[in-house]
């Protein structure tokens, strides 16, 4: 394919011909001729260069009837960071200084050691402008003020303020997802799912638990000289004195814990008579019917009447046995 001059060589369909022969499942021998295949390169290697081209014309386009709507956007950007990036709002205005410094323009007003002719004063008392276009000339400007100080100003924050934002963005995440925790079961399972195995991984951790332990210990510790914490914590002792004597005196928990209690109770029995089923007879014709009547006929302090000594004022129990 290379001419016998290689002055003459075009780089492009050399390009061209290495690319193709670097693709998967090519052998070279497609084509008749050379002359083919470098045919068949140029006119992909056109084609992908109108691509770009178009490309190229349409964002042209976009921009041109847009720009407004784009300038509008990259100055809100850049004001938003001037007012939350320090460093940024530093470095743009070093930056700007240096340009300043760099393009200044010289003053035009002469030095004060020329003298004016009069045929000069003259010239320029001629040159002047009317009052009216002064006037106009002074309303423009005027005009141009107003519309700058109407302009988006680069807020300046300081560390309360940037906070003071920070939560307010927080709050706003956080109205998010309580909606769309009622509004949306999929989710809210998703999230109490992971949840409740977040913390089951936990509690079963016992450094977690230690952890958990030594940072309330510090708490407490931190704050035993304060008198609203120490009043607050006696508040919440109170009320979980309270709560804690109203479950062990409501019926329906006594029921629940007895129950829960038997099954317990139950399980383990069944327990033992699995693992001693081969070995003992006698246990293998306890079955537990027979563990359950004798469950009922206990009492539910568990023979500790029986086993431990009465109370001086207290007459000892008498057994319900027939």
């Amino acid at each position: 394919m290379a001419d016998e001059n290689e002055s003459e060589i075009d780089l492009g369909e050399w390009s061209d011909f290495i690319t193709f022969y670097r693709r998967p499942g090519r052998t070279g021998r497609e084509f008749a001729s050379e002359s083919e295949l470098a045919e068949q390169l140029r006119d992909e290697r056109r084609q992908r260069e109108e691509q770009r081209l178009k490309r190229r014309e349409a964002y042209r386009r976009y921009e041109a009837e847009h720009r407004d709507e784009i300038r509008r956007r990259q100055r809100e950007r850049y004001h938003e960071r001037m007012a939350n990036d320090p460093e940024y709002r530093e470095r743009q205005r070093a930056n700007h200084a240096r340009y300043n410094e760099r393009h200044r323009k010289t003053s035009s007003t002469p030095a004060l050691t020329e003298k004016k002719t009069t045929a000069e004063k003259s010239a320029a008392r001629k040159k002047a402008p009317p009052e009216k276009k002064k006037a106009a000339v002074k309303k423009k400007t005027a005009e141009e003020k107003a519309a700058a100080k109407q302009r988006p100003q680069p807020e300046i924050l300081d560390a309360a303020q940037i906070e003071e934002r920070e939560n307010r963005r927080k709050e706003r995440a956080r109205e998010r997802y309580r909606e769309r925790m009622a509004n949306d079961p999929e989710y809210r399972e998703r999230r109490l799912g992971y949840w409740r195995e977040r913390h089951q991984k936990r509690k079963s951790d016992p450094e977690y638990r230690a952890s958990k332990i030594k940072a309330a210990q510090r708490y407490r510790e931190r704050h035993k000289d304060d008198p609203e914490y120490q009043a607050r914590r006696k508040e919440s002792n109170k009320k979980r004195y309270v709560l804690q004597k109203k479950k062990t005196q409501d019926p329906e928990t006594i029921i629940r814990l007895y129950e829960f209690w038997k099954q317990q109770y139950e399980k383990m029995l069944s327990d033992i008579e699995q693992e001693s089923r081969g070995a003992d007879a006698v246990n293998q014709k306890k079955t537990t019917a027979d563990v359950l009547a004798l469950l009922e006929e206990r009492t539910p302090d568990h023979d500790s009447a029986k086993t431990s000594p009465s109370p001086p004022n207290r007459s000892p129990r008498k057994s319900t046995r027939q």
